[in-house]
């Protein structure tokens, strides 16, 4: 058994193999699709918006706070985060990166987090179509999103 592991990083080598054949699949049906700009910008943005809340509850759940109540805050500032700041991944390129407040680096595991929640949805999408099998792995793909980067912080599942 081959396993795939860096600091702060560990996958068995078939479950990788499996996630990016499941990424290049999507891809490969992207590029032979001509029909890019109907009703798959729907699955973007639902994916960025899961992966933004994806982010959200990485954060909190393990700090046992509320995801759903408390407003957004920049974790150095604590000031809170305005909507038009809290853009999946546009709001982190259009900041360089930076709280419009305080001007401190934000991590780069937040648009990671959200370009994740858009590969999953639109790669799913493009294999299952619109499925009720869509919507239960769509739903699949974030909780794994949320557990994957919990786990990498606070190491918790067990090996």
């Amino acid at each position: 058994e081959i396993i795939v592991q860096t600091p702060g990083f560990y996958m068995h080598f078939q479950d990788a193999v499996l996630l990016v054949q499941f990424c290049i699949d999507g891809i490969i049906h992207i590029a032979t699709n001509q029909n890019l700009a109907s009703g798959h910008s729907n699955h973007i943005v639902l994916g960025a918006i899961w992966g933004s809340f994806a982010n959200v509850c990485i954060y909190r759940l393990p700090k046992n706070k509320e995801i759903i109540i408390q407003s957004s805050f920049c974790l150095n500032c604590k000031k809170k985060i305005q909507w038009y700041d809290n853009i999946p991944i546009l709001s982190f390129i259009f900041l360089f990166g930076r709280c419009r407040k305080c001007n401190k680096l934000i991590s780069l595991r937040y648009p990671t987090v959200e370009l994740l929640g858009v590969i999953s949805f639109f790669s799913i999408y493009l294999n299952f179509g619109l499925t009720i099998t869509t919507l239960l792995l769509m739903i699949l793909a974030i909780f794994f999103i949320i557990i994957f980067f919990i786990d990498l912080k606070y190491f918790i599942i067990p090996d």
